[in-house]
């Protein structure tokens, strides 16, 4: 199947399925290779189930590769985020969304017949345990991320703001995370643990004065609490999230998907972006022309 080129695509979702199962909506789909000229690449979307029974996203298909899986992340017994066929599918609660993003639940194309090209839009059809089939248009976009479908995410209780990263020296593989994390949930949260395909390890970080003055970097017991409605900032020489046993050296201009897990139960999946000439101040800066970021900042 040859692709077509559109201006704009829409997320216009084509049911193929019995009227009586016409509940299922699919917001924004988008696809990117998995690198230049890759024959590999992914589809990320959201999926609304607005019907009153629970139901399962089972298979996929489409004509521009050879082989489509249901496909997530999961870490292996070294602590290594590896990337596994899900066989079972993905769960789509009733009134609730499957969310299909970069990083986690996601589908995947194998022998791309054709190189992914931005703009080009290309059929998927998906296949759902109770409301069949559905084929939907999906847009080849290099560079949307998570956090431009994060307004169809109603229940993520964490805005990101500038969330950046550098390597701790030249051609060390290892690196902090930084950046300003706002709750927008309405109840009070804590980040307690992240975590990252790009590396072996991955810890809350701040630094504390030892008994001679000097300041010593340390794990964070507890985790980063972030109350209702307020900001807290990673920055360096402050807290940070930690990346050990990088799978390689930071190359600026390199993103990469970082997972917020939170006390809450929720998980939150974080574009990042790495700059190893961003500092403190552009957080700073950012934050006072950002005028969502509107509550206190905590350090």
């Amino acid at each position: 199947m040859s692709f077509k080129t559109f201006a704009l695509a829409t997320a216009a979702v084509t049911a193929l399925a019995m009227p009586a199962f016409a509940e299922i909506i699919v917001h924004e789909p988008y696809a990117r290779a998995s690198s230049s000229n890759s024959a590999s690449g992914g589809s990320f979307m959201v999926i609304e189930n607005t019907g009153a029974e629970d139901d399962r996203l089972i298979s996929a298909r489409s004509d521009v590769a050879e082989r489509v899986e249901l496909h997530t992340h999961k870490e292996d017994g070294d602590g290594i985020m590896r990337m596994v066929e899900v066989e079972e599918g993905f769960a789509v609660p009733a009134d609730g969304k499957a969310l299909l993003i970069r990083g986690s639940d996601h589908v995947m194309f194998f022998g791309l017949k054709e190189s992914f090209v931005p703009g080009q839009t290309f059929n998927v059809t998906l296949e759902f345990e109770k409301a069949g089939e559905k084929e939907i248009e999906v847009v080849v976009d290099m560079d949307r991320t998570n956090d431009d479908i994060a307004h169809l995410i109603h229940d993520a209780p964490i805005k990101a703001h500038m969330a950046w990263a550098r390597a701790a020296s030249k051609r060390a593989l290892g690196g902090g995370m930084f950046g300003a994390f706002e709750n927008v949930s309405g109840q009070d949260d804590t980040i307690v643990a992240a975590r990252t395909e790009i590396a072996q390890h991955v810890e809350l970080h701040t630094y504390i004065e030892d008994e001679n003055g000097v300041a010593q970097m340390v794990e964070r017991e507890g985790g980063y609490p972030i109350p209702a409605g307020e900001t807290f900032r990673l920055e360096r020489g402050g807290d940070h999230i930690m990346l050990f046993g990088l799978q390689k050296e930071f190359v600026n201009g390199d993103t990469f998907v970082m997972t917020l897990e939170m006390d809450s139960g929720a998980e939150v999946d974080v574009d990042v972006v790495v700059d190893m000439e961003r500092t403190n101040d552009d957080i700073e800066k950012m934050l006072k022309m950002d005028h969502s970021a509107h509550g206190h900042m905590n350090h």
